[in-house]
């Protein structure tokens, strides 16, 4: 930094010898007036000149050193803020998510088929393998569970709606294992949760991606209006809760929520109507304690 003016050598050279002189001077005069004469001797001026000189001196170096720390300790602030960055960057790498690359809802022909009588057999955690069919008849395969309504029997007509999601995992740690926990249906005065707790088998390591089916099946026609089954495709919102654990033993609950949109007429890529396409999805991670 600059030196001011005041604080360069020469300044301060100048400045003692022109005091000097000064005293030299002044006890070499002698006043007429006797209230001038001094009553001190230079010896006692030059004692109180330095005394003050010397105070201001301490004075200065203590507001300098004052002025050191407090810039330590500025530098030490932003050292901890830097490092605390740089740790929540690093944990953030470490986060595992799983991420939704595709997500659409429609209402499955398969009324009474094999995957109903084949989920109805089993315990709402089980998982079955699912064959979806575009209408190109080009197959997608991937795991599945229902979520099935309350009382759903054989004996009266079933239906299907069926959910594709493409699960897509982000994250350095290896995921060893998946528990799907719930499923809900929310809107504005309405609420509906399975309880699944459900485990793929699988694992997931960073940019793996695997399609999953969410079967609803029930005995009523989850597209009429005039249904209560119809508030689960008029719900604005999907919930999905999932347990991930990584091979370093942790575990991190991830809270997904679906966003949805129902297009009621019929939709030209997918040749049918009431469809359910994705708004926007959030995501939160938190590691379980």
């Amino acid at each position: 930094m600059e030196e001011k003016w005041w604080q360069k050598w020469w300044v301060w050279a100048i400045s003692v010898i022109s005091f000097l002189l000064i005293v030299q001077l002044l006890f070499n005069a002698h006043p007429k007036t006797k209230w001038l004469e001094a009553v001190w001797t230079p010896g006692d001026l030059l004692t109180f000149v330095g005394t003050v000189v010397l105070g201001y001196i301490a004075v200065y170096q203590t507001k300098r050193a004052n002025d050191m720390t407090e810039k330590a300790n500025q530098i030490a602030e932003q050292a901890n803020q830097t490092s605390s960055r740089l740790m929540d960057l690093q944990e953030a790498e470490y986060t595992p998510i799983i991420t939704i690359s595709r997500f659409v809802g429609l209402s499955n022909a398969n009324k009474g088929s094999v995957y109903v009588k084949e989920f109805l057999s089993k315990p709402h955690s089980d998982l079955i393998v699912y064959e979806m069919r575009t209408i190109k008849n080009e197959a997608i395969v991937g795991l599945s569970t229902a979520l099935i309504e309350p009382n759903t029997t054989l004996d009266a007509e079933v239906f299907q709606r069926l959910y594709e999601l493409h699960l897509k995992y982000k994250g350095k740690p290896i995921i060893k294992k998946i528990r799907i926990c719930s499923v809900s249906f929310l809107g504005i005065d309405y609420e509906k949760t399975f309880s699944i707790e459900t485990s793929p088998d699988l694992s997931l390591n960073d940019g793996d991606e695997y399609p999953f089916f969410l079967v609803l099946i029930g005995n009523e026609s989850f597209t009429t209006e005039t249904n209560e089954s119809y508030k689960y495709i008029c719900a604005p919102m999907m919930q999905i809760v999932v347990e991930m654990d990584t091979m370093q033993g942790k575990t991190f609950i991830e809270n997904i929520v679906i966003h949805k949109h129902l297009v009621k007429q019929p939709e030209a890529m997918l040749n049918t109507a009431n469809v359910e396409f994705e708004v926007s999805i959030l995501y939160d991670v938190n590691e379980k304690s």
